[in-house]
């Protein structure tokens, strides 16, 4: 996102206020609202891929500070608010009063992203810190950032992560950790086949780059207290057809079912990664 606000800026120097472009300011600004659209009860984003484990919001409500001046939209403002407004781009672009709302508490499919996000109760309770939020990433994988993760589940509730996604080794690329574990399919919420990496296409580099096409959803039900998504998978290992349906019941309930379908006799493993003391 700070990339893309470095170019719009420049342009916008030079004339060009894509900000107020019929087609691409809206796009521009869908992407400061899906993170709005995915946010857990205590204002953080999971991290996929090759992002952080867990992202705070308010700890880079900096970037906010942009959309806000552009888009005046109260939703921004508050996550402005709930940060500490000492970064540059304040600044530069702070707005001395900001106009602040909660964004509305919905559950949304992203299909162009490829995650289905349940959140209950959907009013100001949620923002109390004890709700429930559950991603489920149904792909596609974001290209060489992208992890061998199809149908992987991340999981707030109680106050806390329950279960994640591991990110991104802290030590970085150069980390044989990296690869092995924290972007290995085992290290995901999902299931693994015979031990083995879902599929992936390996550029020059021996790093994987695009995996299969994504799955897609096969029934959607979203509601104000129960919550159903089924996804779908053909690509994940030859032969192997993946199914995972999530259904949340108000902030206290949830069922998870996940069905592999594949010829021959073959290892299973259903990976949930908690978080530990």
């Amino acid at each position: 996102l700070l990339h893309l606000q470095v170019t719009t800026e420049l342009l916008r120097r030079a004339g060009q206020d894509l900000y107020r472009d019929p087609e691409l300011g809206p796009v521009i600004k869908s992407n400061y609202d899906v993170l709005l659209r995915a946010m857990t009860p205590d204002l953080t984003v999971f991290g996929k891929n090759d992002d952080g484990p867990f992202e705070s919001l308010p700890g880079w409500a900096s970037v906010f500070e942009i959309g806000y001046a552009r888009f005046r939209d109260p939703h921004y403002g508050w996550i402005i608010s709930h940060g500490e407004r000492r970064s540059p781009l304040a600044l530069q672009y702070g707005e001395p009063e900001l106009n602040a709302k909660a964004p509305p508490v919905t559950s949304n499919v992203l299909e162009d992203v490829g995650w289905a996000v349940m959140r209950a109760p959907q009013d100001e309770r949620y923002w109390q810190g004890t709700g429930l939020c559950v991603l489920m990433d149904f792909g596609p994988h974001g290209g060489w950032h992208g992890h061998p993760d199809a149908l992987s589940m991340d999981l707030y509730a109680l106050g806390t992560v329950l279960l994640r996604d591991q990110g991104m080794c802290p030590v970085g690329y150069g980390a044989r950790e990296h690869w092995d574990w924290y972007r290995h399919t085992l290290g995901h919420n999902t299931v693994t086949v015979d031990g083995l990496q879902q599929m992936f296409v390996y550029g020059d580099d021996n790093a994987p780059t695009e995996a299969g096409t994504g799955g897609r959803t096969t029934f959607i039900s979203l509601g104000p207290d129960i919550n159903a998504v089924e996804a779908r998978d053909d690509a994940a290992y030859p032969g192997a057809v993946y199914q995972r349906a999530v259904v949340t019941i108000g902030a206290n309930y949830l069922v998870d079912f996940f069905q592999v379908t594949m010829p021959g006799e073959h290892i299973f493993d259903y990976a949930l990664h908690g978080l530990g003391r």
